[in-house]
C-alpha cells in the first residue's frame, strides 16, 4: 500500500500547479522578479484548440514568448492596455490586449491562468507606481494638457499673420480678440 501511494504521488507531482508558473525574486523586491512558465499561444481566436506551446517569460518591462530558442513575440508591458481579460468560455485562457493585437494565451489549468493574470497585472502596476493621479470631472487630464501644449509648440513656426475679430453690438465699446491665423 505504501509503495502504491508513493508511486501515485510521484506521478502527480509533475502535473501540479508548481510547474505551471515559476517566479524568481531578485534583489529589489517583488517588482523586479522574473516569472516563467508554459503557455499555449493561440493564433486563431475562434479555435481554442489551435495553437502552439510556448515558454512565457515575464520580466520587469517585457513579456516574451519563446518556442524552443526562437523568440516568437516580445511585448513591452507599456503597450498592454489593462485589464487582462479572462476568456468567458474557457477556464484556462486569457486575453492580453496590446496596441498591436490581442494575444490569446491558454494555460494548463485555472490556477495557472490566475497566476499569470495576477503576475502580469502586478508587474504593470509596479511599473506605474507613482504615476497614478486623481482626475476631476470636467477638467482636462494631464494627457490632454500635454497634447494642447505640444500642438502649440509644433505649430509655432507655421503662424502667419493675425486675425482680428470684433464682437458686440455696442458702437462705443466693441470687444476685440486678437489671435494667430490658423
Amino acid at each position: 500500500m505504501y509503495i502504491r501511494f508513493v508511486i501515485l504521488f510521484a506521478c502527480l507531482i509533475p502535473f501540479g500547479p508548481s510547474r505551471a508558473v515559476r517566479q524568481e525574486e531578485v534583489k529589489g523586491g517583488p517588482c523586479n522578479g522574473v516569472t516563467q512558465g508554459i503557455l499555449t499561444f493561440i493564433k486563431d481566436h475562434k479555435n481554442l484548440e489551435s495553437g502552439c506551446m510556448v515558454t512565457a517569460v515575464l520580466k520587469k518591462d517585457t513579456l516574451k514568448l519563446l518556442r524552443g530558442n526562437e523568440e516568437l513575440l516580445n511585448i513591452k508591458l507599456e503597450t498592454i492596455t489593462p485589464p487582462i481579460l479572462i476568456v468567458p468560455n474557457s477556464n484556462e485562457c486569457f486575453v492580453v490586449p496590446s496596441e498591436s493585437k490581442n494575444l490569446l494565451l491558454c494555460s494548463a489549468n485555472e490556477y495557472s491562468r490566475d497566476s499569470w493574470w495576477m503576475q502580469i497585472t502586478k508587474q504593470i502596476l509596479c511599473n506605474n507606481q507613482g504615476a497614478l493621479r486623481n482626475e476631476i470631472y470636467g477638467e482636462a487630464s494631464v494627457e490632454e494638457q500635454h497634447m494642447d501644449l505640444e500642438h502649440m509648440f509644433e505649430n509655432r513656426d507655421n503662424r502667419s499673420g493675425i486675425n482680428i475679430h470684433i464682437d458686440g453690438t455696442e458702437e462705443k465699446l466693441p470687444q476685440i480678440k486678437v489671435h494667430y491665423k490658423k
